[in-house]
C-alpha cells in the first residue's frame, strides 16, 4: 500500500515538472507521411479548383454577350436604331454593372449586335 502511494506521489510529481508518464504521441515519420499526403491532395485540387472558376467566368460572359445582345434587339425594335452600349445604360436596357462587364469582355466573344461607345 505505502508503495502504490510512493509510486503516486513520483508520477503526480513528474507530471507538475512537466514530464509525461506515457509517452504517446506522433513520430517524426508520421508526421512527415501526413505532410506528404496533404500536399498530394493540394495539387490534385487546386488546379480542379482553377478550372471551375474559370469555366463559371465563361459562362458568366456568355451570358452577358446574350443579355446584352437581347436589349439590343429590344432597343432596335423600339426605336429603328443600331444601339449604343451607352444608349442601352441611358434608357434602361442595362445597368451601368452590365456595361461595364461588358467592356471587359474580349471582343472576339462578343457579336456585332451592340456598337461600342465611342
Amino acid at each position: 500500500m505505502g508503495n502504490r502511494i510512493l509510486n503516486f506521489k513520483r508520477q503526480l510529481f513528474r507530471l507538475l515538472q512537466g514530464k509525461s508518464v506515457d509517452k504517446s504521441g506522433f513520430t517524426l515519420l508520421e508526421m512527415c507521411l501526413v505532410l506528404i499526403i496533404v500536399g498530394i491532395l493540394l495539387l490534385i485540387i487546386i488546379p480542379n479548383m482553377l478550372a471551375q472558376k474559370e469555366n463559371a467566368q465563361e459562362t458568366g460572359d456568355k451570358a452577358l454577350v446574350k443579355t446584352v445582345e437581347t436589349q439590343a434587339v429590344l432597343y432596335e425594335n423600339a426605336k429603328n436604331a443600331k444601339p449604343k452600349l451607352g444608349d442601352l445604360e441611358s434608357n434602361g436596357y442595362l445597368t451601368s454593372e452590365q456595361v461595364a462587364r461588358y467592356k471587359l469582355i474580349p471582343a472576339d466573344k462578343k457579336t456585332n449586335a451592340v456598337l461600342a461607345d465611342e
